[in-house]
């Protein structure tokens, strides 16, 4: 394959990307200077016939060629061995046309620099690549599996899962937050507005919004999550764990088994509840896709079947440790104090600049901030019962290490094999040791190109001291 370009509908994805990132831009040029905003598409059409025309490919024996640029033509030579992984994307209009979006990771670092994307290519280019890559590692160069040949996955979620996963999606929080600052200060710039109504009512019609927000939002999230994780399959394919998603635009992706650092369990409150439980993996390399940027090797799955699932590709994580570290008796406060301390501000500049709020505005935002508080205290208290650290041993490994912890009501329980931990510390402040002789255990694994702490808050020091003296020993 020498020398090829990219399917010419490439041009419409050009176009849709550009105008994705831009809209409110186009949006605003084209009601303040509609001529300009004319002028600015057909430049951007413009743009996107010539970076077609002047994009070509090539898969030679051992690398591919890029061949790129307008005034200035770049080449860029990947050899096969050096390619981390292979992204298949297809939306689900390209399925009868056989055409597909490849994104080539590098090993390289996680930047624009590291992946090349062939925006439209033909299903036969993937899978010829494919090919290429796992003769060039060294891999079993069977054929790669096709979507639509019949066989049986490793683990495919259920239509249950995928609902509860999506209806239990907290993502919108932010937003969430974000339209209420914006309400607010929609309420109190437009004083005048309500002089003339009662008060109570103007409560109930700023309550009665922002409700009917959320749940446009919320419906809104809960098809787009939907849709994205729909028939979630999860296959082993040549020491790689291989990944399919999506309903519109089916995405298939790969992870290198050697490249897992830790394997963490993770459930919010409700899903805990639920019984549904997300399987997460630290990678030596990130991935430049934000898809798959967070490596979530299996986003929903009952937890019933976590120990028989899971406990098949890392054996460790269905094993019992031979010995536990509780966190400090009377964390509790401890956590409290940290938890409290922007609920406690918060309210102090409420009160402080109270003449900026409507009376009905000031009350809602106490009210929050009294809940938020509260909410505070729960976590604080779930947080201190359940912190813990634990010592596994398994066949043919050292040793393994497990960390629970809770943050804002989300449980994460980490597995982290010995030999990849980075470093080992305890932190311990002059009134952490008057005060009960506690510490911080801090482990650092490699994540990417950079460095990530798993903290384990306020253990007593001695039993710190015993857990480093097992990463020592052992």
């Amino acid at each position: 394959m020498y020398d090829r370009r990219i399917n010419l509908l490439s041009v419409v994805f050009y176009l849709y990307k550009t105008l994705k990132n831009y809209f409110f831009g186009f949006i605003f040029l084209l009601i303040w200077k509609p001529m300009l905003g004319l002028i600015a598409l057909m430049s951007l059409v413009t743009i996107s016939f010539v970076k077609y025309f002047t994009y070509h490919y090539s898969i030679l024996d051992e690398q591919i060629l890029i061949k790129h640029g307008i005034f200035f033509k770049k080449e860029l030579h990947i050899p096969y061995d050096k390619i981390q992984s292979i992204q298949h994307n297809q939306w689900f209009f390209l399925k009868p046309l056989n055409l597909e979006q490849l994104v080539v990771n590098t090993a390289s670092h996680s930047d624009s620099k590291s992946r090349i994307d062939l925006q439209l290519v033909s299903i036969k280019v993937g899978k010829f690549l494919e090919t290429k890559h796992l003769i060039a590692t060294g891999e079993n160069s069977k054929e790669i599996t096709n979507d639509n040949q019949l066989h049986e996955p490793f683990y495919q979620a259920s239509s249950r899962d995928v609902n509860i996963f999506a209806a239990t999606n907290f993502s919108l929080f932010s937003t969430i937050v974000l339209i209420f600052v914006l309400i607010t200060r929609f309420f109190n710039d437009s004083k005048r507005l309500f002089n003339d109504v009662n008060q109570s009512l103007s409560m109930y019609f700023v309550i009665l919004l922002f409700i009917a927000f959320i749940l446009i939002l919320y419906v809104i999230d809960f098809l787009r999550t939907k849709f994205k994780y729909h028939n979630f399959t999860l296959d082993l394919n040549n020491d790689n764990f291989r990944i399919s998603l999506g309903l519109f635009k089916r995405k298939t992706d790969k992870i290198p088994i050697n490249k897992i650092q830790n394997v963490i369990f993770s459930q919010n409150i409700i899903r805990r509840l639920l019984g549904l439980t997300t399987v997460n993996v630290d990678l030596i390399n990130e991935k430049s896709d934000d898809d798959f940027k967070n490596s979530v090797l299996i986003p929903f799955i009952d937890s019933s079947l976590v120990k028989s699932k899971v406990g098949r590709l890392f054996s460790y994580t269905n094993k019992n440790a031979y010995n536990i570290f509780k966190s400090y008796k009377y964390a509790f406060w401890l956590f409290l104090r940290n938890t409290l301390f922007l609920p406690i501000i918060l309210c102090i500049l409420i009160i402080l600049f109270r003449s900026y709020f409507l009376d009905s505005i000031f009350w809602l935002l106490i009210s929050l901030v009294t809940v938020f508080s509260l909410l505070m205290v729960i976590n604080a208290s779930i947080k201190a019962k359940n912190i813990e650290v634990g010592l596994i041993s398994a066949p043919h490994i050292k040793g393994v290490i497990t960390i629970k912890d809770v943050r804002f009501f989300n449980y994460y329980t980490n597995f982290i094999v010995w030999d990849k931990i980075q470093s080992m510390e305890i932190r311990q402040t002059y009134f952490m040791k008057k005060y009960a002789n506690i510490a911080h255990l801090v482990i650092n694994i490699r994540m990417g190109e950079n460095n990530k702490e798993i903290q384990c808050r306020y253990l007593k020091y001695d039993d710190a001291q015993k857990i480093m003296d097992w990463y020592k020993l052992t």
